[in-house]
């Protein structure tokens, strides 16, 4: 048992676990002088999963962290899925995220399959979009374990897990990704603060 909770620590455990994105943008701190470069998840982290409108107060600490040099610069980045097998489905998240996007001000890249969170490519992407230097401080924010803190511990990112802000979509349910997420959270005792 000892060797795997060594591997879900060092494979999905997040730096920091919150409530919401709020809090969690609230508390990232320069590091000697430097801000950070942010990776932000869509769906149930800025955007609730049944709404169109960002809440107010996320753009606002985004806001107050990019005027404050805590942020450089931030990216949306989401899974689409697969265009032609998800079609009309494909199309509105495609819509939703070009929305979303255009509401906070900032730049997205759509993750597809076969390059889908937690593949490196998107945040590649993101990075060669960012301008951001490969040794540069990079965070990611997201509300699942096995997509969003899985990729940033990959690219050796610092990570934040926050509650999902709405209703799952059908393929985190389909994929039992909340099943998963919660054994691997059982297993390392993580609670949000």
């Amino acid at each position: 048992m000892n060797l795997i909770k060594r591997y879900i620590n060092r494979t999905y455990a997040p730096d920091a676990y919150y409530y919401s994105i709020v809090d969690a943008i609230d508390s990232i701190q320069k590091v000697e002088r430097k801000g950070w470069y942010l990776y932000i998840d869509l769906d149930n982290t800025i955007l609730p999963k049944d709404q169109k409108r960002i809440p107010k107060e996320i753009i606002v600490a985004l806001r107050r962290a990019t005027r404050e040099g805590r942020v450089v610069k931030a990216i949306i980045i989401s899974n689409l899925g697969v265009p032609s097998f998800c079609g009309k489905a494909y199309r509105k998240h495609a819509i939703r995220l070009a929305d979303a996007s255009y509401q906070i001000s900032l730049p997205y890249i759509e993750a597809t399959v076969p390059f889908l969170k937690p593949c490196l490519i998107p945040i590649r992407r993101g990075r060669k979009k960012l301008g951001a230097k490969k040794g540069a401080l990079s965070l990611i924010i997201g509300d699942q374990v096995v997509t969003d803190i899985r990729v940033g511990k990959k690219a050796k990112m610092k990570t934040i897990l926050v509650c999902p802000s709405g209703p799952d979509g059908r393929f985190t349910k389909l994929c039992l990704s909340r099943v998963r997420e919660r054994f691997i959270l059982n297993c390392i005792g993580l609670k949000p603060i």
